[in-house]
């Protein structure tokens, strides 16, 4: 049943080349490789339920090929903590009790000293619990098709402080250095990123019991229920409070709705009432097959009326019905929508973290060749930010500390620490799925990447269209200096693919690393940051607190290439642009132009003045030159013009 997966976490611990001393999680999606159970669902119990009692979750105990495993620390005796966390006056528990916890491992072979807790805070260990733990003796996990869920009553119920958050989870051991599943004992479900639905740790290095939420890099959900007891309503459920920013269209749009089970005969069919700035839209939904777990969502679009004109607007959905009744209680989501003009390409801004050092990095280096080829810069921006080799760029050093290991890649700041060649879904060139995802992102603004070179300082310019007028105190500018074609002798890739491995093969692109030696030398690296300015979450006052549609907003910084020791070529040189959402962190559109491209791409400025003199002469790539050189020149004027000559 194992055998093919067992072969691809084998690649996947190699590739990885992870350091137990950060936050190094991954994720392998077991798709077709799952174990297999009499139906698709695992629906029955083996606690004694009573009649006030349900399994609620984030989770709802769906078992099928959503599934996948987390973990990938082998190697040495690691001690791991899972939980999820609900909110101080959650609907799911306001009320109610704690009776017990469901959850499972991928295989329990090598795992001892299993603990569930129940805490208002995140404990280092079960035992530190301020409400309740307690052991865990007898272990099943998936492999055990007839019983693989492990369920506990707890000893000592805790009634719910509507007041503070409650947390629900568990510590284990991992006691046998072991490789392959053992290696990725925890079982999550599907790539949602619903934020404290993945909080873990891991007792290893510098960062041991740092509770890490992983939702953010849409691994999925962790695979744990808990027994609630109380009176539930029979129809009940709640709008997503925070619905969000997203962008559409005048007249009318589509809105993303999230709605959130809290009834015991789940969710058949809802109402809800969409005002966008007073704008108001009824809306019903059902779907496909009813939703029936306390804590699952039922996540839709809605056609809704919108503003004519174009803005930044506070929109709010209220449920009005669910199952054809009125809710026991008002529940309203609110979210920002931004109406624009016309619509614009999504530039996908993709960063890959790499060393010359690290084995597992061909991976990254094979992954950004192919994302080249495939998608071009007018839709990908590709950076790669080297650490401890001779190309690493010390304005990315903040961003460096915070990643999880090498390699790993960062897509417009949404994904994090993902794997660069297999993305979030773990397959082979998965982070393609990622991107095209991304790439169907509306931005609510068109970029431009203006670089100037004058002798050796850059200007480092940018050209901003907003497709509303009003609000953009949330936005602002960063941007990357990098170099292609980057190459010296003496450098060498160290290579963890030169044991030729089999999975590996299906893509000619690996060919050279499976086929060469563990130091690689000749190695041509590209997209290389050489510097930055604004790249942790923007400039200040880079975008102007208001913006008109369609004016263009100009921004620019300087930089002295006679700063930067490692540029090879100037002519190799690209300047990058990144707009960021300070309020989220996230990158709303990004650009990129070569510097070689941006000099000789100035507009030729006709009629001339007797009174107006030549001030300065560059060739066209950049060069300060004395006097008129054959070819391509250009003349900067007193009266600030530019003009491109061709001296023959």
């Amino acid at each position: 049943m194992f055998k093919k997966l067992l072969s691809v976490l084998t690649v996947m611990l190699c590739v990885f080349g992870m350091n137990v001393s950060a936050q190094e999680l991954q994720k392998l999606d077991l798709g077709k490789q799952m174990p297999r159970f009499a139906g698709k669902n695992v629906v029955t119990s083996k606690i004694d339920m009573a009649g006030d009692e349900f399994w609620a979750g984030y989770w709802d105990g769906t078992v099928d090929e959503k599934l996948g495993q987390m973990g990938g620390i082998a190697g040495i005796p690691i001690t791991y903590g899972c939980a999820i966390k609900y909110p101080a006056g959650s609907d799911v528990t306001n009320g109610n009790t704690i009776t017990g916890v469901k959850f499972t491992f991928m295989d329990s072979k090598h795992i001892e000293n299993v603990k569930i807790f129940v805490a208002t805070e995140l404990p280092n260990k079960a035992e530190e619990s301020n409400v309740t733990w307690q052991e865990v003796k007898e272990l099943t996990s998936l492999k055990n098709e007839n019983d693989p869920f492990n369920e506990v009553r707890l000893d000592k119920p805790y009634k719910v402080d509507p007041t503070k958050p409650v947390y629900i989870g568990y510590f284990f051991d991992v006691v046998a250095a072991p490789t392959d599943a053992e290696s990725f004992p925890i079982v999550v479900y599907g790539s949602d990123g619903i934020e404290n639905t993945m909080l873990m740790c891991f007792d290893a290095g510098a960062n041991a019991k740092s509770w890490v939420d992983y939702a953010p890099n849409k691994f999925g959900l962790l695979a744990l229920q808990v027994l609630m007891k109380g009176a539930f309503e029979e129809n009940a459920a709640t709008v997503v409070p925070d619905l969000g920013t997203i962008t559409g269209s005048k007249g009318t749009t589509e809105l993303p709705i999230v709605i959130e089970n809290a009834g015991s005969k789940g969710i058949e069919s809802v109402a809800v009432e969409v005002d966008i700035n007073g704008v108001k839209t009824e809306v019903e939904a059902k779907p496909e097959t009813p939703i029936i777990g306390i804590g699952e969502k039922f996540a839709f679009n809605a056609k809704v009326n919108s503003p004519e004109a174009t803005g930044s607007y506070d929109f709010t959905v209220k449920l009005t019905k669910i199952n054809g009744k009125a809710p026991a209680k008002e529940s309203v989501g609110k979210g920002q929508i931004f109406i624009i003009s016309r619509l614009v390409q999504h530039t996908v801004f993709f960063e890959e973290f790499t060393g010359m050092w690290c084995g597992g990095c061909p991976q990254g280096i094979v992954a950004i060749e192919k994302i080249k080829n495939l998608y071009g810069d007018d839709k990908v921006v590709v950076v790669a930010a080297h650490d401890k080799d001779p190309l690493s760029c010390r304005d990315y050093s903040a961003i460096i500390k915070q990643i999880p290991g090498f390699p790993t890649a960062h897509v417009d700041r949404v994904y994090k620490g993902i794997s660069p060649y297999f993305g979030t879904d773990g397959s082979n060139f998965g982070i393609k799925n990622d991107i095209d995802k991304f790439l169907a992102k509306v931005p609510v603004a068109e970029i431009k990447s203006k670089p100037s070179l004058d002798g050796d300082i850059l200007t480092a310019g940018a050209e901003v269209h907003f497709l509303y007028s009003g609000d953009a105190s949330d936005y602002a500018l960063g941007y990357v200096l990098t170099e292609d074609g980057m190459k010296n002798d003496k450098w060498t890739q160290t290579n963890f693919l030169y044991d030729k491995v089999e999975w590996l093969e299906r893509d000619p692109l690996f060919e050279p690393w499976v086929n060469a030696e563990k130091k690689v030398k000749g190695v041509v690296f590209g997209e290389v940051a050489i510097a930055a300015e604004g790249i942790e979450s923007g400039i200040a006052g880079s975008i102007p607190a208001e913006v008109t549609e369609d004016v263009p907003v100009s921004h620019s910084v300087e930089l002295n290439l006679k700063d930067y020791k490692k540029i090879q070529n100037r002519d190799n040189l690209n300047l990058v642009v990144v707009l960021f959402n300070t309020k989220t962190g996230v990158v709303e559109n990004s650009a990129i132009m070569s510097v070689k491209d941006g000099a000789s791409g100035i507009e030729e400025i006709e009629g001339e003045d007797i009174n107006v003199v030549e001030t300065a002469r560059y060739t066209i790539d950049g060069r300060r030159i004395n006097a008129p050189e054959k070819g391509i020149n250009i003349v900067k004027y007193s009266d600030g013009k530019i003009k491109k000559v061709i001296v023959k």
